[in-house]
């Protein structure tokens, strides 16, 4: 976690400058007026990760644990999270399948949301990507290109990013966003989705990515996952 000071125009126009024409690159500080509508959605799909068994193994199958005789060279390393000592015993709790799906079956749960709005709070903002045109394949390509460059920029910058998608920015309608979580959290979610992205700023854009930024001190964990193998075209 990070000081909330937010980011200068100077970087944020830095960020702005290094996509193309049809990209758009938005940065909400904390102190918005209107950030309290993005924490409550981004705390609410957080919530709904949780709770829905499927996306719930998915998530912990890409975390993994140094004293659990996980290869560390494989997955996202917990100690990379820069959990704090409480948030890390939470967490084990988390990973039961059992504990998670008790809480789904008495409808309770909603303080899951709690680290979300604690940790979005201790930043400088969120950083969010967009890109124009009919949401095809080419796009989000493009898109893709841009996000990267927007974090190789930050990194320059000597920013700090978490990157942070809700679940709506993995839709493009309210019914993809029903097929994934079902037509009841489809009803409370979607609403709060739609006026989160109008606050970061892509009523005309598609959604890419966003980030949680800050200009705090250097991670104090490093990724010891592989580096890619690139191989040239054609090569087995």
């Amino acid at each position: 976690k990070g000081p909330r000071t937010p980011l200068s125009l100077e970087q944020v126009q830095q960020l702005q400058g290094c996509v193309g024409d049809r990209v758009k690159v938005h940065y909400t500080p904390v102190d918005h007026g209107s950030f309290e509508v993005v924490l409550d959605a981004f705390m609410a799909s957080d919530r709904m990760r949780h709770l829905d068994a499927q996306m719930h193994r998915e998530l912990f199958e890409e975390i993994t644990f140094p004293d659990c005789g996980d290869d560390m060279q494989e997955g996202i390393d917990v100690r990379t999270l820069e959990l704090s000592s409480k948030d890390q015993r939470m967490i084990r709790v988390l990973q039961r399948d059992d504990a998670v799906q008790l809480l789904s079956e008495l409808d309770v749960g909603h303080r899951l949301g709690e680290g979300t709005r604690k940790s979005l709070l201790a930043s400088s903002g969120i950083v969010t990507v967009g890109i124009s045109g009919a949401g095809t394949f080419e796009d989000f390509v493009e898109g893709g290109i841009a996000l990267e460059q927007v974090w190789l920029t930050a990194t320059m910058l000597g920013l700090r990013m978490q990157p942070w998608t809700p679940l709506f920015g993995y839709t493009h309608s309210r019914s993809e966003l029903s097929q994934m979580i079902g037509p009841s959290r489809c009803s409370e979610l979607y609403p709060k989705g739609q006026a989160a992205l109008d606050v970061l700023g892509l009523k005309d854009h598609k959604y890419v990515f966003s980030f949680r930024v800050h200009q705090g001190s250097p991670h104090t964990a490093i990724s010891e996952r592989h580096k890619p193998v690139m191989r040239s075209v054609g090569s087995t």
